[in-house]
């Protein structure tokens, strides 16, 4: 059976997916599944803002509200809040992952009737067959996907959301995660699918989107070989300190690529940074911060990406110097590895403390080995 239109009038939309598989989610917002049997199940919630356009969509289909089950394929307050409402509707069982409903106790703060969805377990619902696997991290730590054996359907979570612009949305949230969505990948690899119904954006057909999917799971490639440098420079002082550091690299054997923040684009050095097996991060202080460009890269970085890798901080100092620090802080913060203290100089650097960089990154050079060779 295809997709049909069972209802569209201004605050309504309800599709028919299968035979008995219904989409009572908000068009254009987010998608949430109604399956239809002689167990009526909910698989995810909406948003506030859409909760009374939601519940007239399942009053349509099922008029006394005889609800048996909610699956939550990941909770949030995008997915749980209607659940106030829907259980003082209904006698429903909520579905989740052991950390979900947690969450969802903490999200919603009242007592409701639960089932763990452990991994591989079965629900068996007046005629449909709930198959739940635990996929931790695609994206959220507590997230299940859940194929319905009779209809060959997987409700997938945020897998394969975003209306088929996989790659955009892909990118802002899974990027850090492709081995987690591989995993995922895998598990439905063995199923017998027909269709995919995420939690954004339109259903599809399975053989059609694993593919694409699989394609952008590849993980991201470290050349151990690379190190990226990466500065603000106010009046050339703390590139003059760049370019020493890129020197000290060249000569020992490393690929150095030098980024000037204020003129390249920040998606781009993050990248080169994802690809490298260290970084370097320079920047002045300005009215007691990092440079605005410096602060805006770390703040864009992946911390999944960047958790581990070796890194310092550098930069010219003048009427003060807390940016550098700042920027060491933060970047310790996100998991990456200190090598040590940030590196400084008053204004112009001198030929001393030109010589006190170039030791100091001949040692940074010696510490990135130790942590290729741990």
């Amino acid at each position: 059976m295809g997709v049909h239109d069972m209802h569209s009038r201004k605050g309504m939309n309800i599709k028919q997916m299968k035979k008995k598989v219904y989409n009572v989610g908000v068009k254009g917002i987010c998608n949430a599944y109604l399956v239809k049997g002689d167990c009526n199940v909910l698989i995810d919630g909406v948003p506030e803002h859409c909760r009374s356009q939601y519940f007239e969509n399942i009053k349509k289909l099922v008029p006394d509200m005889s609800v048996d089950y909610f699956i939550c394929c990941h909770a949030a307050p995008d997915k749980c809040s209607v659940l106030q409402e829907l259980l003082d509707k209904t006698n429903a069982v909520v579905c989740a992952s052991a950390a979900g409903l947690k969450n969802i106790s903490e999200i919603i703060n009242r007592k409701f009737r639960q089932r763990v969805c452990k991994n591989r377990s079965v629900l068996s619902a007046g005629g449909a067959e709930f198959v739940f696997f635990n996929t931790p991290y695609t994206p959220w730590p507590d997230t299940v996907i859940v194929y319905e054996k009779t209809e060959k359907a997987l409700f997938s979570g945020e897998l394969f959301s975003g209306s088929r612009n996989f790659s955009e949305y892909f990118s802002e949230n899974f990027k850090g995660r492709e081995k987690y969505v591989s995993a995922a990948l895998d598990i439905a690899r063995g199923l017998d699918i027909n269709n995919v119904y995420p939690a954004k954006g339109e259903a599809a057909v399975f053989s059609e989107v694993i593919n694409e999917y699989e394609h952008l799971a590849k993980p991201v490639c470290v050349d151990a070989n690379k190190i990226t440098i990466v500065y603000a420079s106010n009046f050339g002082c703390t590139k003059a300190m760049a370019e020493c550091i890129k020197n000290v690299l060249l000569r020992n054997g490393y690929n150095a690529e030098c980024f000037d923040a204020q003129s390249n684009d920040i998606s781009v050095i993050c990248e080169k940074i994802y690809t490298s097996c260290a970084v370097a991060v320079g920047t002045p202080t300005c009215d007691r911060k990092p440079s605005q460009r410096v602060w805006e890269l770390i703040s864009k970085l992946n911390v999944s990406l960047v958790s581990g890798k070796p890194y310092f901080v550098f930069g010219s100092t003048g009427w003060s110097g807390e940016g550098v620090n700042i920027a060491s802080e933060t970047m310790k913060l996100m998991r990456m590895r200190r090598f040590a203290a940030p590196v400084t100089a008053v204004f112009t650097p001198s030929d001393e403390e030109l010589e006190k960089l170039e030791k100091y990154t001949a040692k940074f050079v010696r510490f990135v080995s130790e942590v290729q060779n741990a």
